[in-house]
């Protein structure tokens, strides 16, 4: 990849009418917020979740990749065989615990400082933090052998996946709970191969 023929790059989107998972405690939340690229596995405690099935009274749709938030994705028992080793070499999955289901969080450990922020569109808190990417370009050369990754001036923003790794996902056919937004594509705008 050049500068000349910048990746596709795609963030998460919640899939209308798909179930979300949740932790049993509120609190527990800040956890998965905190997901900054370190670690975890080794001082991992599985978190209580439960599956959301219902909003105001209508029935959500089974996922396999069940909602909790941009910045980290959850895998369901009929996805981590397929769609986890497909992350592996990205992160680490972690178990949660869930009465409903099996239930495993993907914690993305590759922060790479790829983002183009002179082609971006950000909106800042003084000259050195970013509080929101409105449009994102990334430098191609800086991706090459990343598929799942975050960037250092957004740590607990966003996990950001090149066009290959959502094609991958795609592919296995378990991607329910979950859209991919294109990270340059105008809001509302139709990804090709989207659901």
């Amino acid at each position: 990849m050049t500068d000349a023929t910048p990746p596709r790059i795609f963030k998460l989107r919640v899939e209308e009418g798909s179930e979300w998972t949740l932790p049993l405690d509120d609190e527990d939340i800040g956890l998965f917020a905190g997901f900054d690229g370190t670690r975890r596995a080794a001082t991992w405690s599985p978190v209580p979740m439960y599956l959301l099935r219902a909003n105001e009274g209508r029935p959500l749709r089974p996922a396999d990749l069940p909602w909790l938030g941009r910045h980290v994705l959850v895998l369901r028992d009929t996805a981590i065989a397929v769609v986890g080793p497909l992350l592996a070499d990205h992160g680490e999955l972690l178990p949660l615990a869930c009465a409903d289901a099996n239930l495993v969080v993907f914690n993305a450990t590759r922060v790479i400082d790829a983002l183009d922020e002179e082609r971006s569109d950000v909106l800042r808190l003084g000259p050195a933090q970013i509080l929101d990417i409105r449009r994102a370009a990334f430098r191609g050369e800086l991706l090459t052998g990343s598929a799942v990754f975050k960037i250092p001036q957004m740590l607990f923003g966003p996990l950001y996946f090149t066009s290959t790794m959502v094609e991958r996902i795609r592919a296995t056919g378990l991607h329910s709970g979950v859209t991919f937004r294109e990270v340059g594509a105008r809001p509302g705008a139709t990804n090709p191969g989207g659901r």
